[in-house]
């Protein structure tokens, strides 16, 4: 009985959907990957920002209520661009670990005005 060479053939129409589908699916999991590791870094960042800030205000003398703060969230990104090219630039003081400093009310006043 002659034996036939299958090494190589050309895939069927059901082995190329498969193989397309799990080129997507692999794709999309880079994406989400890249999407946790960004959600994240924004959470984190936010909780560091939002314990300084409760800090300040408590170190100013500025009633910080238990039930106010367990409303806080991290998981607010309005006040970041998710979009686009950025460019860093890291002050010194972050450079040596430091947070860079807050703003204050009457700073967003006058931003606002």
């Amino acid at each position: 009985m002659e034996r036939i060479d299958t090494s190589w053939r050309e895939p069927s129409s059901t082995e190329s959907a498969v193989n397309y589908a799990n080129a997507i699916t692999r794709g999309r999991e880079d994406q989400l990957g890249a999407l946790c590791l960004v959600v994240n870094i924004i959470i984190l960042w936010n909780t560091l920002y939002i314990d300084a800030a409760l800090e300040q205000l408590r170190a100013e003398g500025f009633p910080v209520r238990a039930e106010y703060v367990a409303r806080l969230s991290p998981l607010v990104f309005e006040h970041i661009n998710l979009l686009g090219r950025y460019a860093f630039s890291v002050p010194e003081a972050v450079q040596r670990g430091q947070l860079r400093p807050l703003r204050s009310p009457s700073d967003l006043t006058e931003e606002v005005a």
